[in-house]
């Protein structure tokens, strides 16, 4: 602990040397900086610390501020010469290393305050008056109700004996009187950072908070406006009870968009949000860099992907049936097998089924004709079995797998004109094969994307567990496939206003129910319920859809490949027949002509 009479030494030695006669300080001062020293040594101790000094306090009370803080790093900053520059320079070198602010100010003022608060944005505020005017009726303003922990040290009037008591302020907002007396100054009391810091937000005392939504985000916010539901209204219930809130609901924007920048201004949900019309919302965003700058995302709700969903390839023609089994490669690797043995005279006949007075007389030969005759068994065996699977269940084209077999592909990109992030995430990209989708973009809504999604003229990129439900009530689930590579990864979050002191209790609770696997298992559960709200809501012409998929008969049409096999036998038969019939035919008119 630092004495009174050790502190003015100090101060008045330094004030000899700079040459310049100051008043003493008074009691009351020198007890607060004496407090403010034991502060920064006790429970702020480690803690990087940021002192702004009010310009109109005299210089004699900067300096001791100052050397009572002069055995701990800190930065000074002095609020009347600060220039633009070097605050931005200084709150980026601090952003995420959340310093305890110390305001020390001689004339508490608002305007100070907001300074402070929209210049810094901290987390940590101390406030410190050494005039004669009190600081604690600032603690109302609205200014600090985005700072996290806030704490202001107050000069008590005396009492009997007593005085040089200071008094520890904090601010409550959700109470009925907000500004609260921790207690009186004492290290052993307030020797730890939760003793001088408490939880300001225990409750939110009922607080009526007004949130902005979109019925249009399944499986987190979806259904009807009398009956919402989803994950993300259970977790807002679960949030509710916890800590003691109520909440009124919008269901959709008026511009209904998203969220992004259009003409330097934010549109949307978030748009609204910006302009403070209502508090946060329960929709899941995907974080961005400039979403980031204005908002501040909660922990992470849900994790999906990015991926790209496509027309279900085409079924082939049924006569293509016959020759589904057997690839290029198996086809020539027959052919040239053949071809090979119809030059031993020996082999030959065995090898293409033709019968013969003896099996060879080589040992090489018959462990050929042996292994020639098992490949032929398993070759059959396999080709019969492929062909039963290939008639009983429809055969199609190739699908695509990559990111570049769709840039190589005939495929456009439908992106939703929603207000979302994807469109400008494609166009700011680094990564070469995404880069190389920027000049396929179409910008479509929903209604026309899933139209030319069944067109099979362009492939959607888009959340997969969103579009897939969305799908749903459009087209059937073997119309579409997702493509096995997907874009990235997509944490999904909720937006609050930027510093929202309070949003840290929510983040707290969502955590416990994603680790405690909550969340994931009333996400399953909505998955399900929203099919069985969407086949509900269309149930007529999905019922249509499912007749026309009823089980078919095999007709003459799947095996017309076998008529065209048999034609093209008889074909080279024929040839094979005429060129025999010719050989024999002019033989001896050859044989007579060499002689």
């Amino acid at each position: 602990m630092f004495g009174s009479t050790w502190l003015l030494g100090l101060l008045a030695q330094y004030l000899i040397v700079a040459g310049t006669p100051f008043p003493p300080l008074e009691i009351g001062q020198e007890r607060l900086l004496r407090v403010l020293s034991e502060v920064v040594t006790g429970p702020a101790r480690g803690q990087l610390l940021a002192l702004h000094l009010d310009a109109a306090l005299p210089t004699h009370l900067s300096e001791a501020a100052m050397w009572s803080l002069r055995l701990t790093p800190h930065l000074t900053l002095n609020m009347h010469n600060t220039t633009r520059d070097s605050t931005h320079q200084a709150v980026s070198l601090l952003r995420y290393k959340r310093p305890l602010h110390i305001l020390v100010w001689y004339t508490p003022l608002p305007e100070v305050l907001q300074a402070l608060c929209y210049q810094w944005k901290p987390f940590n505020l101390l406030l410190l008056s050494l005039g004669p005017t009190s600081a604690t009726s600032l603690l109302r303003e609205q200014a600090l109700h985005t700072v996290e922990n806030v704490v202001s040290l107050e000069l008590l009037p005396a009492v009997g004996n007593n005085s040089d008591l200071i008094g520890v302020f904090t601010l409550f907002p959700f109470s009925m009187d907000p500004i609260t007396f921790l207690g009186h100054w004492e290290r052993s009391i307030f020797g730890s950072w939760k003793a001088l810091f408490p939880d300001r937000f225990p409750t939110l005392e009922g607080y009526t908070f007004h949130i902005l939504s979109w019925l249009n985000d399944p499986p987190a916010f979806y259904g009807d406006a009398s009956k919402p539901r989803g994950f993300s209204k259970t977790i807002l219930e679960v949030l509710a009870a916890k800590i003691n809130f109520t909440y009124t609901l919008t269901f959709e924007p008026p511009d209904l968009k998203w969220g992004s920048i259009e003409n330097g201004s934010w549109i949307g949900i978030l748009g609204m949000m910006a302009r403070k019309e209502q508090n946060f919302s329960i929709n899941l965003f995907t974080p961005t860099f400039e979403r980031g700058q204005v908002f501040d995302p909660s922990v992470t709700t849900w994790v999906d992907t990015l991926s790209v969903f496509l027309q279900s390839p085409q079924q082939l023609p049924k006569w293509l049936s016959i020759f589904q089994p057997l690839s290029l490669f198996v086809v020539a690797s027959l052919a040239l097998i053949t071809a090979i043995a119809s030059a031993s005279q020996a082999l030959k006949g065995a090898l293409v089924g033709q019968s013969m007075p003896s099996l060879p007389r080589a040992p090489m030969e018959r462990v050929l004709l042996a292994v020639w005759l098992l490949c032929c068994l398993v070759f059959s065996a396999a080709y019969t079995s492929n062909l039963v699977g290939i008639l009983t269940r429809p055969g199609y084209s190739r699908r695509l797998y990559t990111l570049q077999e769709l840039v190589d592909s005939h495929h456009r990109i439908a992106v939703v004109d929603n207000g979302g992030f994807l469109a400008q995430e494609l166009q700011t990209t680094q990564d070469p094969t995404l880069g190389s989708l920027r000049s396929k973009i179409d910008l479509f809504s929903l209604d026309d994307a899933v139209a030319a999604l069944r067109q099979g003229s362009h492939a959607i990129i888009k959340l997969y567990s969103y579009l897939t439900l969305e799908l749903y009530d459009y087209v059937e689930d073997d119309e579409w496939y997702a493509m096995k590579q997907d874009v990235r990864g997509a944490p999904s979050v909720w937006y609050f206003p930027k510093q929202t002191p309070w949003k840290y209790k929510f983040d707290k609770i969502i955590l416990q129910l994603t680790w405690s696997g909550v969340i994931q298992h009333w996400q399953k559960v909505e998955v399900e319920a929203y099919k069985k709200y969407i086949k509900k809501r269309s149930n007529k012409r999905r019922g249509l859809r499912e007749e026309s998929r009823s089980p078919q008969a095999l007709t003459l049409a799947h095996l017309e490949g076998v008529f065209y096999m048999v034609g093209f036998a008889w074909t080279i038969s024929g040839f094979i027949l005429l060129l025999e019939i010719l050989k024999h035919r002019y033989r001896g008119h050859f044989v007579r002509r060499r002689c």
